[in-house]
């Protein structure tokens, strides 16, 4: 969807691109989405930010709501959103043979870096206010998510 700008000199612009994985009620679903996006969020910044110089910024992030879990790439450029589009179409399609060729080691190392993160100790009060939080505002109060992950 492309929605009118209300200044034309703007140079800058925002490209969302969303890519529905899955319900987020179903945990195995909510696992494959965080991997996919573990495998593909540097790749990403690296591909549509360092070497194609998309924008200033470019971010790839696990979204979810009460009906919904999938993974959502941003990029902020001076480039028509259209065209960023495009590049991010490019990037997932060469990615889609990237990760069907992926050996087992590598892919083991994405997950036990998945789980790593999930199954670290919260640091302070903040990180876990932080992660209740988040269920509080995505409507989707399930406070030991992170815990049924792992299942």
């Amino acid at each position: 969807m492309e929605i009118p700008v209300h200044n034309p000199d703007e140079a800058n612009s925002a490209t969302k691109y969303f890519c529905k994985l899955g319900d987020a009620s179903n945990s195995k679903e909510r696992v494959i989405a965080n991997l996919l996006q573990q495998v593909l969020k540097d790749a990403a910044f690296n591909t549509l930010r360092t070497q194609e110089s998309l924008g200033y910024v470019v971010h790839t992030t696990v979204q979810s709501g009460t009906e919904y879990i999938g993974l959502a790439f941003v990029v902020q450029s001076e480039k028509h959103p259209k065209y960023v589009e495009s590049r991010i179409n490019a990037f997932l399609l060469k990615m889609k043979e990237e990760l069907l060729s992926m050996s087992d080691e590598d892919f083991l190392k994405h997950k036990e870096s998945l789980v790593s993160g999930w199954t670290e100790k919260l640091k302070n009060l903040d990180e876990e206010a932080d992660r209740f939080w988040s269920h509080i505002t995505d409507g989707y109060l399930d406070f030991k998510q992170c815990e049924f992950c792992l299942i």
